[in-house]
């Protein structure tokens, strides 16, 4: 009787552990979505430059998403702020 609830207990436990790691991959998917999107959708200049960034800085997709989501832009006029300056710099 012990060694069958001992055998429950680790299959609800292996179960529970699946569930999390699914779940975890699945937001991971909806935050890759979400940056396609962004992507798609965004009329910024320099993209591959901020995703470069982003990536020798070893962000993952959620810093990524937020560098994206962020950044201030000026997409009328295709200029973005820039770090330490107080100026709008025109990349276009």
């Amino acid at each position: 009787m012990w060694q069958k609830t001992q055998t429950l207990d680790s299959l609800q436990f292996t179960k529970l552990a699946m569930v999390r790691k699914l779940l975890a991959r699945a937001k991971t998917l909806d935050t890759y979505k979400k940056f396609v999107m962004v992507l798609g959708d965004s009329k910024a200049n320099r993209l591959d430059a901020l995703i470069r960034a982003g990536l020798k800085r070893g962000v993952g997709i959620h810093g990524m998403l937020d560098l994206l989501v962020r950044r201030p832009v000026h997409a009328e006029r295709g200029e973005h702020a820039t770090r330490g300056l107080n100026r709008c710099v025109n990349h276009t």
